[in-house]
């Protein structure tokens, strides 16, 4: 999908709070459900008074019930000989309202089987519909941090004042406000983030969520990094 400028700036702010490019992802198709390309249409339901009408319909009814009586009628037959038919005509009408009704029950079932089956199989459609919008959204969306390459100059003011009041929400009342842009404050910028993560790490039990927190760690050493980089680049052309 083409990206719009408030979807940018929306994927620059949860940079910033240091998501994973797939959890980026992930709260961009939250947050702008309506924006993103639509599946196709789910298939309609049987339109069953519409079948019945027509001549299949009437032809596979009929069809049933002759069998169905057709096995009565031996039954009869072998059990009162040549009275068979007059025993069977008292209860004609019974057996072929028992097996119309039968046959509309069977047929019903069917028709809301095959439907199920075309759900599941929309379901699967819609499914490898949105895991690849997903997958698009995770590639255009991972110049938008500030650790790549191709990070778009203009953003960097934004993901700063993000990052900032990010920060700032997770330190305690009697930390002292530190900004990435104060190289006197860099180390405890990173001792502050550090700190939380490491306590992240040692409140979690499982492995592989262990390994995410290392991994959010190793993000941030990129992030301050690539602050330092670029002010000493800004430096240096400030001297020039």
């Amino acid at each position: 999908m083409k990206l719009q400028e408030h979807h940018k700036e929306f994927a620059v702010k949860c940079f910033a709070e240091y998501m994973q490019r797939s959890d980026v992802a992930d709260a961009f198709m939250l947050e702008f459900e309506h924006d993103l390309p639509k599946p196709p249409p789910p298939p309609e339901p049987p339109n069953l008074e519409e079948e019945i009408a027509g001549p299949e319909y009437e032809f596979s009814k009929n069809e049933y019930v002759e069998n169905k009586t057709g096995r009565i009628c031996r039954r009869y037959l072998m059990t009162y000989g040549i009275d068979a038919d007059i025993h069977y005509k008292k209860n004609e009408a019974y057996y072929i309202e028992k097996f119309e009704l039968e046959f509309d029950k069977e047929w019903q079932k069917e028709h809301e089987k095959l439907y199920q089956g075309q759900l599941s199989e929309y379901q699967l459609i819609v499914d490898n519909h949105y895991m690849q919008i997903h997958k698009e959204l995770s590639n255009q969306l991972r110049r938008l941090n500030i650790t790549h390459t191709q990070f778009p100059e203009k953003y960097r003011q934004l993901f700063n004042e993000s990052r900032d009041a990010f920060l700032k929400g997770k330190r305690d009342d009697n930390m002292i406000d530190i900004s990435l842009t104060n190289d006197n404050n860099i180390q405890q910028e990173l001792e502050i983030i550090f700190g939380h993560v490491k306590n992240l790490m040692f409140l979690e039990k499982e492995p592989k969520e262990i390994l995410k927190h290392v991994d959010r760690a190793h993000g941030i050493l990129k992030t301050i990094s690539s602050n330092n980089k670029q002010k000493r680049e800004n430096a240096s052309k400030e001297h020039q």
